[in-house]
């Protein structure tokens, strides 16, 4: 081949190369700028294995179409979940990414507070994760609520019911829009193990666990319901050291069964990001279904202090619609209200300002 062809040749190679790029650009003509927030936008904060069940659940279930984890303290990890959901994106058709600026956040819907979700046993145990998470909510919340002033706040980070509380009063949002996890997965459990008993879906079961997650829990026997007997009409001693059945036993493995995973596998998450994921579609679907969810139980069962406990609540759109008031008997109050005095001492110790 001489200079001349040689010459035309790479012409040709040339043309067909920036006819090729152009058609592999040209392929789709925008008409609008991209939509980078949804109404359905939620940044979970935190990557860890709570935060990033928490991501998944929402997005295997297409509750959100946009996730954002954010994480300022371990990027690396934070990067290698992300970029761990991204490549099942084909699974889903939500968007999930990571950031560690929080004007990525911007115009979420609800914060999902993951951080710090360790469990904690005694008195002076949960003080210390408490003071340790209030720190981190200091600096987090006022980040969040500057670029989403109307956000839904659901926390999961531990000791749970103290935590809603701090949120509370560093976020001075309302009522409705503060929501802890609370005894969620608890009842579910409860139920679970319920169900188990008796061989039949733990959706056909009706149990609550009210109170404190974690510590002074106070699971409510006498409005279990099974195809609408209550078991404390078949059997009145339902629940205590003189049931012959001894469904005491049931409880009991609920309460203790996050001892026994992490025991198996250093952490409980999964179970909690399925239990997060359905509040958030309760509030993003105005289902208005009921969970025992973290909330201010002032005036309600002659408690008259600010305390925040589970109690059945009615989720919609806005948040926290209505509180259940049930009808507990008198060892139901009576557990109750040692919670609330309980729970109240330990939110004495904690140092919210300064």
């Amino acid at each position: 081949m001489n200079f001349v062809s040689l010459l035309k040749h790479t012409k040709i190679l040339s043309k067909l190369n920036v006819c090729y790029t152009r058609s592999i650009c040209g392929l789709f003509e925008d008409r609008t700028p991209p939509v980078v927030d949804t109404d359905t936008k939620v940044t979970v904060v935190g990557s860890g294995k709570v935060a990033a069940a928490c991501a998944m659940s929402l997005l295997v279930q297409n509750i959100s179409d946009n996730v954002v984890l954010l994480d300022n303290k371990n990027a690396n990890r934070l990067n290698g979940e992300v970029l761990d959901m991204q490549h099942g994106s084909l699974f889903f058709s939500s968007q999930v990414r990571g950031t560690t600026d929080y004007k990525e956040t911007a115009n979420s819907k609800i914060c999902i507070l993951s951080i710090g979700c360790k469990g904690a046993h005694t008195k002076q145990e949960v003080i210390d994760l408490a003071q340790k998470n209030i720190d981190g909510f200091k600096k987090i919340l006022p980040q969040i609520l500057t670029f989403s002033p109307n956000i839904i706040l659901l926390i999961i980070s531990n000791p749970v019911d103290i935590m809603t509380y701090v949120a509370w009063k560093i976020s001075s949002l309302p009522i409705n829009k503060i929501i802890g996890i609370g005894t969620t997965l608890d009842s579910a459990r409860f139920s679970q193990q319920i169900s188990h008993k008796l061989g039949i879906p733990p959706r056909n079961c009706q149990a609550y666990i009210i109170g404190g997650h974690n510590l002074y829990p106070v699971p409510v026997w006498s409005s279990i319901s099974l195809v609408g007997d209550r078991l404390i009409e078949l059997n009145p001693h339902v629940g205590t050291d003189q049931d012959k059945e001894k469904w005491h036993e049931v409880y009991e493995a609920a309460i203790n069964s996050p001892k026994q995973i992490t025991e198996g596998k250093g952490n409980t998450c999964w179970a909690k990001g399925l239990a997060a994921a359905a509040i958030v579609k309760s509030i993003f679907q105005n289902t208005r279904d009921i969970y025992t969810v973290t909330t201010n139980l002032k005036n309600l069962h002659g408690i008259s202090y600010d305390v925040f406990l589970s109690l059945p609540c009615v989720l919609n759109a806005c948040g926290i619609h209505k509180v259940v008031i049930q009808q507990l008997n008198d060892k139901e109050k009576e557990q109750l209200l040692k919670c609330a005095e309980k729970n109240k001492k330990v939110a004495d110790c904690i140092k919210i300002c300064g």
